[in-house]
């Protein structure tokens, strides 16, 4: 996730220093700073924030109050977690997250790839269970309360065919808008990633409009009103 501070930019990217099948060894996330004027070229490493868990992956970073918020999947049965810190240098990991995220009851099991933003009065997380995009809203940033999933049936758009993947969300003024990946040629349930093709794997970014109805994150991602 990237997240503006004044005249910088700050990026968290996951990193595995190696490649073993098939999602290679334990993550860690490293925080990279670009100066505004120069989001392309600009990345420079900061350093790698200490969240005292040992595979952290898929970290999304917001402002919320006067402090900053990480969210990020642990491996191994740890579920989406979250720190807080001051200046995005020292954290403080507080665990799992409070609420819904993390509940059995939930209806899935694994989850990865949470991204939180704030829209429409409400804090917003979604995650990615492979069965759609899970949807939690949230008055604080804290404790989460699970809604519908979005976008778990196919669209109709060219290469738009199969379940949403991996949620990032940009708010312009009073709109929101929601990039996604999908994979058209993977079949689910999905095969090993080792036994999968290169066709298989081949993947599409594709963008759709949030919604809020009724206090209720909708998306029609075949509409034709991303302008």
């Amino acid at each position: 996730g990237i997240i503006r501070d004044g005249n910088q930019l700050h990026m968290f990217v996951t990193y595995k220093d190696n490649a073993e099948p098939p999602w290679g060894g334990k993550g860690v996330i490293r925080h990279y700073v670009a100066p505004v004027d120069n989001p392309v070229d600009g990345w420079k490493l900061s350093g790698v924030p200490d969240f005292a868990q040992p595979d952290p992956i898929d970290a999304t970073l917001s402002r919320v109050g006067d402090e900053f918020h990480a969210y990020y999947r642990v491996g191994k049965g740890g579920g989406i977690q979250w720190a807080s810190s001051p200046d995005m240098k020292s954290w403080k990991n507080h665990g799992m997250c409070p609420g819904d995220i993390n509940r059995e009851s939930r209806g899935y099991g694994y989850q990865e790839a949470p991204y939180v933003f704030f829209f429409k009065d409400y804090w917003w997380m979604l995650t990615d269970p492979h069965k759609g995009l899970a949807v939690f809203r949230s008055e604080d940033a804290i404790t989460w309360t699970l809604q519908e999933r979005i976008l778990e049936e196919p669209g109709t758009r060219p290469q738009d065919n199969t379940l949403a993947r991996h949620p990032s969300v940009a708010v312009m003024d009073d709109r929101a808008f929601l990039f996604y990946h999908v994979e058209p040629n993977r079949p689910y349930p999905t095969p090993p990633a080792e036994e999968r093709t290169v066709r298989q794997k081949l993947s599409f970014l594709q963008v759709a409009e949030l919604r809020v109805e009724n206090g209720k994150l909708v998306c029609d991602r075949n509409a034709d009103n991303v302008k």
